[in-house]
């Protein structure tokens, strides 16, 4: 099952955020983000938080690949770390030395 978040969660207006519903049994969810550039780093690093709590989970050496409207970057999320709420995801990229950078964040909601 798959959900296709845009950067900054506004999906239709201002103040939307992504709402994902989870269907039932499902054990992963993978969350394509897109990419507002057609070009950056090779290699990319998602990191999955809830409010101000620590990390839930990080995604390391993730490369782009082709989407309906552009470049995504697929992040395959167990549904135990998705519980009700808000949720980010932070993409941040790898340049070619040095530290990764963040890109872009994804913010949504799950709802039950």
């Amino acid at each position: 099952y798959s959900f296709l978040l845009l950067p900054f969660g506004n999906v239709r207006g201002e103040g939307t955020v992504n709402q994902v519903k989870i269907p039932a049994g499902e054990s992963v969810v993978e969350f394509h983000l897109q990419l507002i550039e057609e070009t950056g780093p090779r290699r990319y690093q998602a990191t999955l938080g809830k409010g101000d709590g620590p990390a839930a989970g990080t995604w390391t050496n993730l490369k782009p690949s082709a989407g309906r409207s552009g470049k995504i970057i697929r992040v395959p999320v167990p549904t135990k770390l998705l519980s009700p709420g808000a949720h980010r995801l932070t993409l941040a990229g790898y340049p070619s030395r040095g530290p990764a950078q963040i890109i872009n964040t994804y913010d949504f909601r799950v709802v039950e």
